[in-house]
């Protein structure tokens, strides 16, 4: 008798899922943001889980991918934002370190060079947009890139 996705035991998976998702997260939200998000997507797609009578693996599967993009999102928030900043691990206190000495690096650099950097690697335009935005030759935006690139790399 094969099972139907409306008649699995959606209660037990999402506490096997909660069980897996604090495997990956740094949290207990983080985890509980997961699984929601996992429950969710295996609810949407369950027609289409190949193994029906066992959609654990499944739904663990989607599980980890939900918290490792929790993670990654979660890893950008500031450290005093942070619920859980008391229990920072070495490896977040050198990455906020890390951020410090960028920024103040960044602070050193003049405005023109600071929006440019601005506009290639958090606006994300390539050197053509970048020299369209500002009305400039794209040789030329290259050139100050290049420079800016330079001076920050020697104040690192």
């Amino acid at each position: 008798m094969r099972f139907s996705p409306d008649a699995w035991n959606w209660e037990a998976a999402r506490h096997r899922c909660l069980r897996e998702a604090r495997r990956y997260t740094r949290s207990e939200a983080d985890a509980q943001d997961a699984v929601q998000a996992a429950m969710l997507q295996a609810w949407r797609a369950r027609d289409t889980c190949r193994t029906p009578d066992d959609p654990i693996p499944w739904m663990l599967a989607i599980t980890r991918r939900e918290a490792w993009r929790t993670r990654s999102s979660a890893a950008e928030v500031p450290l005093d934002e942070c619920p859980d900043a008391d229990r920072a691990t070495f490896d977040d206190v050198d990455r906020l370190i890390d951020r410090f000495v960028v920024r103040a690096a960044i602070a050193h650099l003049d405005e023109e060079e600071r929006h440019l950097l601005h506009l290639r690697y958090v606006d994300d335009l390539t050197q053509p947009s970048i020299a369209q935005c500002l009305g400039i030759p794209e040789g030329t935006a290259k050139v100050r890139l290049y420079r800016a690139r330079n001076r920050l790399r020697s104040l690192l």
